[in-house]
């Protein structure tokens, strides 16, 4: 079962995404991020989570584009596994059922290669494919007049 998550379950939540990204002090980081957080219920209802019978299994964070907004890209972030990483796939297709998009991004820098390689192929099994991004940064005086 893929549930929404409850508003006081959001330092647990950020803390078990700085946990997969290997954090080593994760629930102090999320209480931190936490009290920066304005609209609880707003941040909550972004928060999916894969739920077995005793206990939660992954979760993800998702920004889902507006059905008339121009820009019809979905957005993940704050992802977190506890065991298997093919349980990624079950929120993928639950999010492409519930969330039409053109297409979905997630950041993968902060992740370790192996990572990286296991998470391709989950999302390689859903029809998506990796592709490298990289922002070109140029100071103002390298650039020509």
């Amino acid at each position: 079962m893929i549930r929404k998550l409850a508003p006081d379950e959001l330092t647990w939540f950020i803390a078990q995404a700085f946990r997969f990204l290997g954090h080593g002090d994760a629930q102090t980081l999320a209480r931190k991020a936490f009290t920066s957080m304005i609209d609880l219920e707003a941040e909550a209802e972004h928060c999916l989570i894969l739920q077995s019978e005793s206990w939660p299994l992954a979760g993800l964070t998702v920004l889902a584009p507006e059905k008339d907004a121009s820009n019809q890209n979905l957005y993940l972030s704050n992802l977190w596994v506890q065991s298997k990483i093919e349980d990624i796939g079950i929120m993928l297709e639950h999010i492409q059922d519930k969330y039409p998009c053109e297409a979905i991004y997630y950041p993968l820098y902060n992740h370790n290669q192996q990572l990286i390689n296991d998470l391709s192929k989950v999302f390689e099994e859903k029809g998506f494919s990796l592709i490298n991004e990289f922002e070109l940064v140029f100071e103002l005086s390298e650039l020509p007049p």
